[in-house]
């Protein structure tokens, strides 16, 4: 494992240019929008800098990261660079990027590193293997041992910088019981209910217990943190991808009440999910009150200003992106996607779509320009 002390980070702190008394104010920016209501912020990114190229070489192999403290935070920085060459409202932060499936590496799955994609599971284990399985005591495993020492690289480096780690992907119960015993749960929700009950319990005690070691590792409040590059109200990020397959019956059976707990544990968080279900959508709004905000990974499936006018009478908040129209330029872009909040101070935190006929510091400008 390379740690690459060898690294000047403090001169590549300097180069990114992240000022740590401004992120605090872009976090109290987003907390406040997500609570009682005020400025919209807006985040956004722009091209590095040739010194930043320089000093920040990009890389394709995800083996490299993976195996390297080092490249993890320089990859982070680069994300960093640009977010602060924008000026936006980004408060940037840098995780262990282990992949989806590291959760399920302590249920004994097979769990490969590629050099072309991220790593992934590639042999799941059986209900029958589980038996004797309890997640508040056993062994972690190397991947999650890694993601708690590089956590603990980062925090170190970092300290002080006003950039922040955040944590691995930790998914949520029911997509980590996919990734244990793959597609069999789909049958086992029909033919072993109680087994399967069994087994999202056992996935929420695990994602509650290595969130909060990750929390104690870093530093970070049980109930609140970083995720990617904005402050979340609570304290988890909760993935519901394969929730997306699910009927009604089994979303209210077998999701919501290990969701509901999760979040629980850690003071409320927010949901990301990419495809589209009508049914998990309404329990996003209607019957998880500790999911305070909502990503979709395919927003231009969903309807965005009936999303954000919900959001609005939910006290939610829609996190992400509003697609462009055809030959739509960016004060009209900003104009309209701003006019689905009416006012309201609430409802949107917004990942804009930066065009050619902008640089990105004049965008945010006009972008805080009518909110003024």
């Amino acid at each position: 494992m390379t740690v690459d002390e060898k690294l000047d980070i403090a001169a590549l702190l300097d180069m990114v240019g992240i000022d740590p008394v401004r992120m605090a104010e872009n976090e109290q920016r987003f907390l406040t929008v997500q609570n009682e209501g005020g400025y919209i912020p807006i985040m956004c990114s722009a091209p590095l800098t040739d010194a930043q190229e320089h000093a920040l070489p990009p890389t394709t192999a995800h083996r490299q990261e993976y195996e390297s403290h080092g490249r993890t935070l320089i990859n982070g920085l680069r994300m960093a660079a640009g977010m602060a060459n924008a000026d936006g409202d980004d408060t940037p932060s840098i995780r262990a990027n282990t992949g989806a499936g590291t959760i399920a590496t302590p249920f004994g799955v097979t769990y490969e590193i590629f050099t072309d994609k991220m790593p992934w599971v590639t042999e799941h284990v059986s209900l029958d293997d589980l038996d004797d399985f309890d997640a508040d005591t056993a062994p972690l495993g190397e991947v999650m041992e890694l993601v708690m020492e590089r956590s603990a690289y980062l925090a170190q480096k970092l300290a002080g910088s006003g950039i922040t780690p955040f944590c691995y992907d930790s998914q949520g119960p029911f997509d980590a019981a996919h990734l244990v015993i793959g597609d069999d749960i789909f049958l086992a929700m029909y033919d072993e209910p109680d087994r399967v009950h069994n087994l999202l319990d056992q996935c929420t005690r695990m994602i509650i217990r290595t969130t909060r070691l990750y929390k104690e590792t870093v530093g970070e409040p049980m109930t609140g943190g970083r995720h990617s590059s904005f402050t979340m109200r609570g304290g988890i990020r909760v993935c519901e991808d394969t929730s997306t397959l699910l009927c009604r019956e089994h979303i209210d059976e077998f999701v919501v009440p290990y969701t509901r707990r999760l979040l629980q544990a850690f003071g409320g968080g927010w949901v990301h999910y990419c495809g589209k279900n009508d049914h998990l959508y309404r329990v996003v709004m209607d019957d998880i009150p500790e999911y305070y905000a909502v990503n979709f990974g395919n927003p231009d499936w969903h309807d965005l200003p009936v999303v954000i006018d919900e959001c609005i009478a939910k006290s939610k908040t829609y996190i992400g992106s509003l697609p462009r129209e055809p030959g739509e330029d960016t004060r009209a872009y900003f104009q309209r996607v701003l006019g689905y909040t009416h006012g309201s101070g609430r409802g949107l935190i917004f990942m804009s779509e930066l065009g050619e006929d902008m640089p990105a510091g004049e965008a945010v400008r006009y972008w805080r320009s009518l909110q003024e």
